[in-house]
């Protein structure tokens, strides 16, 4: 490898190592034994603990997670540094499957996805205490992440050595006793699988039906797990009592507008920076009219909203329609108002998948964004069938924030980097985002205390 290439490679890494060295200074600032980290740690010193027991007595009356509360009773039982280097580089770890997946050796697409990184909102991470919040969600789907990456591998044509085997088996493992990451994993491998067989892309082999067979096993789990129906009906009664009486229908509707309350209605950079790079891209691409106007429209409205929320508070009607009981089953005197408000919502949801389809040129990259993004939002609505869907509203959304950074991440791949004008405004936007998005989450999340 001679020099050139030899510095071309190592600028690749560069936004790691500066990613890598952001996260590890911020976990050295947390405050640790907060929120559900303190019962857990109480729990683990406990006298006469003993981790195979509890983990049965948690299976029958509690949760079907048994693997990562495993993992999270050990990692409070350990000096609490293990847990800031093993988080750190779980972060970092999400960025490199983001980068294999995704970036296809553009230095540029490293260096926007560092970016996309620093903006993240990480207050997700910190609502249930740093370990049970980060041991429950973004570990489960870093490890998703992996697990996924031999689907990308079998449609590259590239060779998966014998220890990967191992490693993508155990994370998907991992993996699969998250409620949300296993349906997700169910779901990508069953969608790839059908794909391949019409397209005839590589042949359905037996480490394909191993994971889909682990994916089953793992909603599966969810399902029938004792623990998990003891836990529903505590959490009913704690948190959402009405609950018990809502139809399936009702429960897709809080699972549906909880998700458009997320994207349109709250603070989401990442959402609207999604719908910025689209708007931007669209119209580059398309000098008619028409289609511009379709190409802003979600930007314009997520943005106006975001704005409008700000200046006459989210009391308004425009804001407060979606309540606990969502939004078709609610009774109220202005319900076609608030029926027509919600249906061009998500209708916009629908025009966003048109201009995903308009924006990227090649079609399967199109229809990778559009699940991409289809993913994410279903990620948020399944957990209308969780009496919980209110109270763990915040780090539910980590699933659906990452999906948005992978959106992002793909539109970039069809950016003119040649355009140095263009390119030099979106690199400042991201820039200006990230810088003040990493003061947000020094002042008002890793410092953050209960």
């Amino acid at each position: 490898m001679d020099n050139d290439k030899k510095i071309k490679y190592l600028q690749k890494y560069i936004p790691f190592l500066i990613l890598a060295i952001w996260i590890i200074a911020m976990h050295f600032c947390i405050i640790m034994g907060t929120g559900d980290d303190a019962w857990f740690s109480k729990t683990a010193h406990a006298d006469g603990f003993e981790l195979f027991s509890w983990l049965k007595e948690r299976y029958a009356n509690w949760s079907s997670r048994t693997l990562i509360e495993a993992t999270l009773v050990i990692a409070v039982s350990l000096p609490n540094i293990i847990w800031r280097i093993t988080d750190s580089l779980i972060m970092v770890l999400c960025m490199v499957m983001i980068a294999k997946m995704f970036i296809k050796d553009n230095k540029y697409g490293y260096a926007f996805l560092g970016l996309l990184l620093l903006i993240v909102d990480y207050w997700a991470l910190v609502t249930a205490g740093w370990q049970a919040t980060t041991i429950n969600y973004l570990w489960p789907m870093t490890f998703m992440l992996v697990a996924v990456y031999p689907v990308f591998k079998w449609y590259r044509n590239e060779n998966i050595r014998g220890y990967e085997y191992i490693i993508y088996t155990v994370a998907n493992v991992y993996a699969a006793f998250s409620e949300q990451a296993c349906v997700i994993l169910l779901i990508i491998y069953l969608v790839a699988g059908i794909y391949a067989i019409h397209k005839r892309y590589f042949k359905i082999n037996k480490f394909y039906v191993f994971q889909i067979v682990l994916n089953i096993l793992g909603v599966l789990n969810a399902m029938l797990c004792p623990g998990n129906a003891a836990r529903n009906i505590s959490e009913t009664a704690t948190w959402f009592p009405e609950y018990k009486t809502f139809s399936v229908i009702q429960k897709v509707d809080i699972g549906i507008s909880s998700t458009i309350k997320s994207l349109f209605l709250e603070k989401n950079i990442m959402f609207l920076l999604f719908l910025f790079v689209l708007a931007v891209l669209g119209v580059i691409k398309y000098k008619n009219l028409i289609v511009r106007f379709f190409m802003i429209l979600p930007f314009i409205v997520t943005g106006g909203l975001n704005i409008l929320r700000v200046v006459i508070g989210n009391q308004n009607g425009l804001f407060s329609f979606v309540t606990s009981y969502g939004v078709l089953y609610e009774k109220t005197n202005h319900f076609l108002k608030i029926y027509l408000w919600y249906a061009f919502l998500l209708a916009m949801c629908v025009v966003i998948l048109a201009d995903i389809a308009f924006v990227v040129s090649d079609r399967e990259k199109a229809m990778l964004v559009d699940l991409i993004f289809l993913i994410g939002l279903m990620s948020k609505a399944m957990l209308g069938f969780s009496a919980t869907v209110w109270a763990s509203y915040g780090r539910t959304g980590w699933y659906c924030q990452i999906a948005m950074v992978c959106c992002i991440i793909v539109l970039l791949e069809d950016w003119k980097y040649k355009q140095k004008t263009a390119t030099y405004f979106m690199v400042a936007i991201f820039v200006i985002l990230a810088v003040m998005q990493m003061l947000y989450n020094y002042t008002r999340v890793f410092t953050f205390s209960f």
